[in-house]
């Protein structure tokens, strides 16, 4: 904590410097000074993609799903070129009920980035859900390909994973 105020007091127009000591504060606990260092990190800076993404982070965190769904929105709207608040912003709508209107910024979020597969996931089920079964079907195995191969996803995307590789062996059997 000592040196992330540090760095404040030594650089404090420093945008990295506010993000540096929010992580800090998150680690700690301590919220709600979180959300004003990462609101001084977009102050200095609107266009920092880790201030968006750790400030809509801590209001979900805290139980504000309306906060940090705007904190992504606007992240968006100022930074459309980041792969991670497209996708952030698809996780939110699909999240919150929307995934007709996700499926845009996930395919946007895919096309800045094919290379993750959280994103090839994200948009194989959001393809699937419109019932682009073709798609959906090709990016899944993509995925399968990857995973067995022995590319990882973070433990929170395993399920989605599975599901989408059972529904894939699933249609490639009945065929």
């Amino acid at each position: 904590m000592a040196a992330a105020q540090l760095g404040v007091e030594r650089a404090p127009n420093s945008d990295n410097s506010y993000n540096t000591l929010g992580f800090i504060l998150n680690g700690l606990g301590r919220n709600e000074d979180a959300i004003v260092a990462f609101k001084e990190a977009l102050r200095l800076n609107r266009s920092n993609v880790i201030a968006y993404r750790r400030l809509s982070y801590t209001y979900g965190a805290l139980g504000r799903p309306k906060e940090a769904s705007d904190v992504i929105f606007k992240g968006v709207a100022l930074v459309p070129q980041s792969a991670l608040l497209q996708f952030d912003y698809a996780e939110d709508l699909r999240k919150n009920g929307s995934p007709h209107d996700a499926i845009g910024p996930m395919r946007k979020a895919y096309e800045l980035q094919p290379d993750s597969l959280n994103f090839v996931i994200g948009l194989a089920e959001l393809e699937l859900s419109e019932g682009h079964e073709t798609e959906a079907l090709r990016l899944a195995s993509i995925v399968k390909s990857r995973l067995s191969n022995g590319e990882k996803v973070p433990q929170n995307f395993k399920p989605r994973s599975d599901a989408l590789i059972a529904r894939f062996t699933a249609k490639s059997s009945a065929e």
